[in-house]
């Protein structure tokens, strides 16, 4: 049973969109990256065409290569869309900065930067989760124990109720009331989705990122394991 938790394909947990950063790069040390391939069969590539990219960078994460964002307002991959009330959001990821409020993946509308979001984010130098609704009230909000600064697993699942885990270990869990409401959300590696306020906020990811993982429903625990598990063992972090 352990050595078939080890390595778990994204794509058998029923991923809406998988990235790696040990695969489909043909890229050197430094080159900036364009597109980021996703690992599953949905064709959900994160891509940035602009002048301001995140760069690939060689042997950081147990000797894995990784994407590296550098803080910048253009630094981000944007996904396509996926319609969905719940989600599934995994992460494995290292961060330099200590917040508030800077954005390591977001699953939101594209028209505003406040309403109708979930993300990973980070805040007072912890990791955490956060969910706000469709009339801008902030309805979920977990925090983990460990600072930043360390290569990590992060999972969170939202089902009306965000539960938030790192390595495997839950932090806070909080009820909320209402739903996303998401007709066509989209996903963003690196900073939040929209425009909205985006000058006079610092929501954007400084760090390395190694694996992203976007389930578009509320997996179980053993899945939710499984996958944490996975992601540990490829990266050679410890998850309980």
């Amino acid at each position: 049973m352990r050595a078939r938790q080890r390595h778990l394909n994204p794509r058998d947990a029923g991923a809406y969109a998988a990235f790696d950063s040990r695969f489909g790069f043909a890229l050197s040390d430094g080159d900036a990256i364009s597109t980021w391939e996703d690992r599953t069969n949905n064709n959900k590539d994160a891509t940035n065409t602009g002048s301001v990219r995140p760069i690939y960078k060689t042997g950081i994460m147990a000797g894995n290569p990784v994407v590296r964002f550098e803080s910048s307002a253009s630094d981000f991959l944007a996904v396509d869309t996926i319609t969905a009330s719940k989600v599934s959001l995994f992460a494995v990821l290292s961060s330099t900065q200590t917040g508030p409020n800077h954005i390591c993946i977001q699953w939101g509308t594209s028209t505003t930067a406040n309403n109708n979001q979930f993300h990973l984010w980070i805040v007072s130098s912890k990791y955490g989760c956060f969910y706000r609704d469709n009339t801008n009230t902030d309805k979920g909000l977990t925090a983990a124990n460990n600072k930043t600064n360390n290569p990590t697993v992060l999972s969170t699942v939202f089902d009306s109720t965000a539960r938030f885990f790192e390595n495997g270990v839950a932090g806070t869990t909080q009820s909320t009331s209402g739903t996303l409401n998401q007709s066509s959300a989209k996903i963003g590696l690196g900073s939040r989705v929209g425009t909205s306020g985006a000058a006079a906020e610092p929501l954007y990811f400084n760090g390395d990122m190694a694996q992203m993982v976007i389930v578009g429903s509320a997996i179980d625990a053993p899945l939710r394991r499984r996958l944490e598990q996975s992601a540990g063992y490829s990266f050679k972090i410890a998850c309980s």
